[in-house]
């Protein structure tokens, strides 16, 4: 139970910093009144290699995290067929519903994706964990993102989330109140009671912070079970990351 819940609420995490926006199908006007598509004037994209020097590392952390094995830690399953017969976008809130359909959809729609390197870093078997997705997109499609986000904590005040053997928990969303670094900061917190187990009711909670610096983001996903945040220990993630997307470069 208390796995299966980080890996949800880490593939959520990682749903909503894949909501970028579709790239915009703009034209240019040349000099001389021509119209030209705005991607043949694109400048070309970052190597994972590139947005990898924006990951966080154990010493920036301090303390005694580590990183995690992916075999442990990387916050994607299948699900058993009965969650498959439960769409796992019925969140009971509409926004939220939206981000993780047109997500699903690979963003048709109204959003698109974007790849990127990720970390998974934990303090014990048990908790907490750390996850941080770098990836980038173009600037306004950036910014859409961070104004999603921002979104989530006014529209989303309640949400539920159902592992894959059907168990619902309900979580409060709340704005985190972050100093701004970089060109952007959203900061999300999600807490939620589990239903009574064999260890009781667990209480989950989940820090979600987004940075932006022109197109470059850098999404954090902070999980623990029956604990919280150091708020000085987020906003220290915050402007950490700040400072190391200023380092990626083409």
């Amino acid at each position: 139970m208390i796995r299966t819940a980080v890996i949800g609420l880490a593939g959520l995490a990682l749903i909503v910093a894949g909501c970028n926006g579709d790239p915009p199908s703009a034209t240019t006007t040349a000099a001389d009144g021509s119209k030209g598509s705005a991607a043949a004037t694109k400048a070309p994209a970052f190597t994972d290699s590139q947005l990898a020097t924006a990951l966080l590392t154990t010493t920036d952390l301090g303390g005694t995290w580590k990183v995690a094995p992916k075999s442990t830690a990387t916050p994607k399953t299948s699900p058993s067929p009965a969650a498959a017969a439960t769409p796992q976008s019925d969140t009971g809130c509409a926004y939220l519903d939206r981000l993780i359909k047109n997500s699903d959809k690979g963003g048709a729609d109204d959003f698109g994706g974007g790849a990127g390197p990720e970390v998974n870093f934990t303090v014990d078997t048990f908790g907490p964990f750390l996850f941080q997705k770098v990836s980038a997109s173009g600037e306004a499609d950036a910014k859409k993102l961070i104004s999603l986000l921002s979104g989530l904590a006014s529209n989303c005040k309640t949400f539920q989330s159902v592992d894959e053997n059907g168990t619902a928990t309900e979580f409060r969303v709340e704005r985190i109140d972050l100093k701004k670094a970089g060109d952007d900061t959203v900061g999300l917190r999600l807490t939620g009671a589990t239903p009574p187990t064999l260890l009781g009711s667990l209480t989950v909670e989940f820090s979600m912070i987004t940075v932006r610096r022109g197109q470059l983001l850098s999404t954090l996903a902070w999980i623990g079970i029956n604990t919280k945040p150091d708020p000085a220990f987020l906003q220290k993630l915050t402007d950490t990351s700040a400072e190391k997307l200023n380092t990626v470069k083409r």
